[in-house]
């Protein structure tokens, strides 16, 4: 229970103090002009700022990369790079890393044309000194044809020359020599000498022909003749004509007919009878007397 003292009670009965009286707040209308031209010049200096941000990116290659690389860096951190997917700058590399796949393939591709074009050349160089030494051989070989071309038509024009020059004289004096004995070869009995030994020199005339022939041979380089067939014939004495035309004139007379016949038929009559060879002999024996 609460007492109130005379103090208090005259308290409680002092009438209540009236509350401080504040001056009414009104809106004063200079601060927010001030507030919002701070607001516009901030917004003007920032649009200066973007405008000529955006000139510098536009005219500098240099300070459009900073911007675009700082601009990518924030993206990055918000995880929203692909925004930039579709700018220039992004198709723009987009655009070089295609082209610069496409020039490294075509690289690769040079490359290996390059490579195959140098083993093609490779090989033909190697042909061509093939073919070029294969052509210095032919040369060398050609040269020495013709040095022995002309040899052999040396050696041929000489032989020729020397056969030529040796046979043509002798058969000539051969020809002479038979004609100049056929008088002689005539005479019954003594020509019989005459006959030998002019057969005897034809012989000789003959194998020396061979001779000759055979060193044309030599020069031609075609094989020889037998010189012994020829050389190596014996020619039958006077004595052994006389006995041998003694025991049979007829077979003998026949005999040589026959084989002067294989070179000349018909050129050598027949033997006459015995009774037209007598009268002809006896004719002749006083023609000598």
């Amino acid at each position: 229970m609460v007492h109130l003292t005379p103090q208090t009670s005259s308290i409680m009965k002092a009438p209540p103090m009236p509350p401080p009286e504040y001056p009414p707040v009104h809106s004063s209308p200079r601060p927010q002009a001030a507030g919002l031209g701070r607001l516009a010049s901030f917004l003007s200096i920032l649009v200066l700022v973007l405008v000529v941000l955006n000139i510098f990116t536009l005219a500098d290659r240099h300070a459009h990369q900073w911007a675009y690389g700082h601009l990518q860096y924030v993206l990055d951190l918000v995880n929203h790079r692909d925004w930039l997917k579709n700018s220039p700058t992004a198709t723009r590399e987009s655009d070089i890393a295609l082209a610069t796949e496409e020039l490294r393939q075509g690289n690769i591709l040079l490359r290996d044309k390059n490579s195959r074009l140098s083993a093609t050349s490779l090989t033909l160089q190697m042909a061509t000194e093939k073919l070029a030494a294969a052509s210095e051989t032919l040369v060398l070989k050609n040269e020495r044809m013709i040095t022995a071309h002309q040899n052999y038509r040396g050696r041929i024009e000489g032989a020729g020359r020397k056969l030529s020059g040796s046979i043509a004289p002798r058969a000539l004096r051969g020809a002479k020599r038979n004609i100049s004995s056929l008088a002689g070869e005539a005479v019954p009995y003594f020509g019989v000498a005459i006959s030998v030994w002019s057969v005897y020199l034809d012989v000789i005339d003959a194998c020396e022909n061979v001779k000759a022939l055979n060193e044309m041979n030599d020069a031609l380089g075609i094989p020889h003749n037998s010189e012994g067939s020829v050389c190596g014939l014996k020619v039958p004495s006077a004595t052994q004509l006389r006995d041998e035309v003694s025991q049979d004139a007829r077979g003998v007379f026949d005999r040589a007919r026959k084989e002067l016949d294989r070179t000349f038929p018909g050129s050598i009559p027949a033997l006459p009878s015995a009774t037209e060879m007598s009268d002809k002999a006896n004719t002749f024996l006083r023609s000598l007397f």
